[in-house]
């Protein structure tokens, strides 16, 4: 995920039954907080699959942060106010505490990168399909549908 993306998740994007992330083109925009209407990269929908784990974890942040306060809109809330989102550096402050070194070793956008190599590296999903999902392409001209791995 990219970081905005992250940060800005909402609750209504998660579909549980679907196992499906759906970030839109935009987001609703909430005043006071400073770009909260960012939506995907490219400005289409992104769907991003949920695994178990990823639904399971979701569904723990549920218990913890939904409906605070009154609150059910961002997913990833921020330790002094529930109705905001965790801020820009909070992920990076995170691995610091972890004692990595966030401009040189390992950054919260590295993972983003670390991913779309190692994916790329597999073998099993093609450049082009990866790139796409990380929303580095726009779109895919042609790819044959037996090419795809699922």
């Amino acid at each position: 995920m990219r970081s905005s993306e992250l940060r800005f998740a909402r609750w209504s994007e998660i579909d549980f039954k679907s196992a499906l992330w759906v970030i839109p083109e935009q987001r609703e925009v909430i005043e006071e907080i400073k770009r909260s209407g960012r939506g995907t990269k490219m400005r289409r929908k992104h769907y991003v699959p949920l695994c178990n784990q990823a639904l399971a974890i979701f569904e723990e942040l549920k218990n913890l942060s939904y409906d605070v306060s009154g609150n059910n809109g961002f997913i990833f809330t921020g330790c002094y106010d529930a109705m905001k989102p965790i801020s820009e550096n909070t992920i990076d402050k995170a691995l610091r505490k972890m004692g990595y070194d966030t401009k040189t070793a390992l950054c919260g956008h590295g993972f983003l990168t670390l991913a779309c190599r190692a994916l790329i590296e597999s073998g099993i999903w093609l450049e082009d399909v990866v790139k796409l999902q990380m929303s580095h392409i726009e779109k895919i001209m042609s790819v044959p549908p037996t090419r795809i791995k699922r």
